[in-house]
């Protein structure tokens, strides 16, 4: 049998938990808003690169790759070079110390 007193328990319970849903919502949120702006500013600032949108991808792929490359080769080459990616071109700067690697790089 269930007694006034139960359904009242259930109740009070049903809206401490619910007031306290929403009053930390705000608090859970908020980290959701700085990325939804980040990645909002960074598909605009692609799109508006010469070439558009596909081409600031291409241009990512491509110095993620040399990244990648550098990387897995010396972490001082990766740490030593400077990369930059537009519409396609490759522009490295920096100082590396064997021939080898200004070859390689």
């Amino acid at each position: 049998m269930i007694r006034s007193d139960d359904v009242t328990r259930e109740a009070l319970m049903k809206k401490v938990i619910l007031a306290a849903v929403l009053l930390s919502s705000p608090f859970l949120l908020s980290g959701c808003v700085g990325l939804a702006t980040g990645v909002g500013a960074a598909v605009g600032m692609a799109a508006t690169k010469e070439g558009g949108l596909q081409t600031s991808l291409t241009d990512e792929a491509i110095r993620l790759k040399i990244s990648d490359l550098w990387f897995k080769r010396s972490v001082e080459m990766f740490r030593k070079l400077n990369l930059n990616v537009n519409q396609g071109r490759v522009l490295l700067t920096g100082v590396v110390q064997n021939p080898e690697d200004r070859v390689e790089a």
